[in-house]
């Protein structure tokens, strides 16, 4: 018998346009899982078209006395070491992005704002030296974001903390950041020869040639891989070195990555990517991120329509306030959380009824962990659920662990209404809650008295933050 494998062959295979739903589907339940980490490169910080490493090129060459203005960093080096010998060239690039003149060179575009924007991606990559993404995600996270950078010294390295799971503000620049102390980042060909071979050391805690807490956090996460204007083997090199244990794998289903990539892709580059269960769009950048966007938008209202579907408010952790209540207790918990959040305050509050789940429960518990209030609301509710069995007391037995931790710090601020009898031994009313100072609140005053209480919280959060600095 005669088997016509072409026929079979043509008859599997996928449209483009197939392929590319395929993609996005793929990338769009990554994203509302909080598993993608966007990686940043040159091309989205551009200023009109070019890099901003190749505007300060051809700016230094022209002090260089170059006839032929270099191309690049790796070109202009050797001159500038001769022109300027008691110079560096690391802190003169510094020096000259810190000039007023010069920050419109490092002002966010408005599709690297609409990236950043996204609630989904509190954690960013980037992969050059310059402020650009980080005036971005400063708009957007304030105070509350935290910058750490990779200088390719275990001296002055910054780690991010162990067991991070990187829902926090962050960026993290791998190739170094600008900066005029002297330490080196990536501008030339062996800038980036050198930082490569710290990220192809072996993923260990305790090695300091290597960021190894990003790395293994990263290694079950879907990168997105934006504006990286790398060459064929460079790409390689860093992708391997991102995500060498998932390449190794040979699970075909699990993808690892998305790259978006212009009509100038290698097409070697895009069968290694292929071969390394790596997506790749060839689309233009703006395009994409537009595109994202309203897939983004479509996924949260379809998953809105679902009835009983478990939301939080972001942040999931490192909330300023942890909302711990009984469910019959709704009302008051809405309005206390409107309260605090009106004043600014972070608020981790779900919404909806509590589900089962063991990766639920290690979220809640992640978020009491890391919070810096932690307020129970104690009604007549708690009373009449005393038989039952009810998560809230979960989330008290959680504080209770971290606050004996803590130490003498304030951190359990029980928020009680008038008619509650705290001492009521039928409550089952922790004995630790009762030594704290305990807010009260009335019905009939419920509005002014959530005030007051937003208001101390608000004194009580900013101390801990100035105690924090301090240390």
């Amino acid at each position: 018998m005669e088997l016509d494998l072409k026929a079979e062959i043509v008859e599997n295979l996928t449209t483009p346009d197939e392929e590319i739903e395929m993609q996005w589907s793929i990338l769009i339940d990554q994203v509302m899982k909080g598993n993608v980490i966007p990686v940043i490169g040159s091309d989205l910080t551009a200023c009109d078209g070019k890099s901003i490493s190749h505007t300060l090129v051809k700016s230094i060459s022209s002090l260089c006395n170059m006839k032929i203005p270099a191309q690049s960093f790796s070109q202009l080096i050797p001159r500038f070491n001769v022109e300027h010998k008691n110079d560096d060239i690391y802190n003169f690039v510094y020096r000259v992005l810190s000039k007023d003149s010069y920050s419109q060179l490092t002002e966010p575009s408005v599709d690297l704002t609409s990236l950043i924007s996204i609630k989904y991606f509190p954690f960013v990559i980037y992969t050059s030296y310059d402020q650009t993404v980080e005036k971005a995600m400063r708009l957007v996270h304030g105070d509350k974001l935290r910058v750490f950078t990779f200088y390719n010294n275990s001296d002055t390295n910054d780690y991010i903390p162990p067991l991070d799971n990187l829902k926090t503000p962050t960026l993290y620049y791998i190739f170094g950041k600008a900066n005029g102390d002297g330490h080196r980042y990536v501008l030339s060909d062996k800038d980036i020869l050198d930082f490569s071979r710290s990220w192809l050391a072996e993923t260990d805690n305790s090695n300091k040639a290597k960021p190894a807490n990003l790395s293994n956090a990263l290694s079950n996460k879907f990168l997105l891989v934006l504006g990286c204007n790398y060459t064929d083997w460079l790409f390689r090199f860093f992708w391997f070195a991102m995500k060498d244990a998932k390449i190794k794998q040979k699970d075909d289903c699990q993808k690892i990555g998305m790259l978006t990539i212009d009509n100038s892709a290698n097409e070697e580059l895009i069968d290694f990517l292929t071969r390394s269960n790596t997506l790749t769009q060839n689309i233009p950048i703006s395009k994409f991120i537009n595109q994202l966007k309203e897939r983004i938008a479509k996924k949260e209202n379809e998953m809105s329509s679902v009835s009983e579907q478990i939301k939080f408010n972001q942040p999931l952790e490192n909330a300023d306030v942890f909302i711990s209540y009984s469910r019959a207790d709704k009302d008051i918990a809405d309005k206390l959380y409107s309260v605090l959040t009106e004043k600014g305050l972070d608020v981790w509050y779900d919404k909806k009824n509590l589900g089962a789940g063991s990766e639920f429960w290690k979220d809640i518990r992640y978020a009491i962990r890391t919070s810096m209030i932690f307020v129970p609301l104690l009604t007549n509710s708690i009373k009449r659920q005393y038989r039952d069995e009810h998560v809230y007391r979960d989330e008290w037995d959680e504080a209770i662990i971290r606050k004996r931790r803590l130490g003498n710090v304030t951190y359990i601020c029980p928020l009680c209404s008038s008619e509650f009898d705290i001492e009521d031994r039928d409550s089952d009313i922790p004995e630790l809650f009762k030594t704290h100072n305990v807010r009260t609140f009335e019905i009939d005053k419920l509005e002014d008295n959530l005030t007051s209480f937003a208001n101390e919280i608000i004194s009580e959060v900013l101390k801990l933050k100035e105690d924090d600095r301090k240390k």
